[in-house]
Formats: structure tokens, C-alpha cells, sequence
């Protein structure tokens, strides 16, 4: 469990930046009644009566990115890309001169 203080940032501005998330088809939501009311909340937020699963959803997949555990397509390839390019110099000796 960790704390946060979202000091700054409006819960609309909050869940537009994990909006792309969404778009992308990266959360997969089981079938089970608590999915259910979350996604409602998030689907009726910020007009519906209740937004506290909309904060908790926001920060939530926020601390995923941050954390680097939800991985984009194509971030996820560029890392492998970059990973196959030669980085530095000549490879050292094996035996020291």
C-alpha cells in the first residue's frame, strides 16, 4: 500500500492521462461484480454520483507505467529495437597486455 497525495492535478486531468491505456485495449477487466461498478464508475465519471474507484483507477495504472509494468506496443518494441543496437567501443581483451 502506498499513499498519494495527488496535489496539483484534477481527477478528470488524472484520467485523461491514462485515457490512452484504455483506447489501447491494455486492461483487461474480469467478469465479476466489483469490475462492473468500477467500470460503470469510470464510464459515468465526471457526471456520476460516485468517483472514488474513477481516483483509485487513475493512480493506480499511473504507478503501473510509472513502475514499468504496463508496457505499450510500441514502447515495448522501440526497447527491444534499442537493445539490439551495438552500444560502445571495441570489446575488451581478453587477456590484458
Amino acid at each position: 500500500v502506498q499513499l498519494v497525495d495527488p496535489k496539483g492535478i484534477d481527477k478528470v486531468a488524472r484520467l485523461y492521462s491514462v485515457q490512452h491505456i484504455f483506447h489501447e485495449g491494455l486492461i483487461h477487466a474480469p467478469e465479476r461484480s466489483w469490475a462492473e461498478m468500477v467500470i460503470n464508475q469510470v464510464a459515468q465519471f465526471p457526471r456520476g454520483r460516485h468517483d472514488d474507484l474513477v481516483d483509485t483507477c487513475s493512480l493506480g495504472l499511473k504507478y503501473l507505467r510509472e513502475s514499468g509494468l504496463l508496457v505499450r506496443g510500441a514502447e515495448f518494441t522501440a526497447d527491444l529495437d534499442q537493445g539490439r543496437l551495438h552500444q560502445g567501443g571495441p570489446p575488451e581483451p581478453l587477456y590484458p597486455g
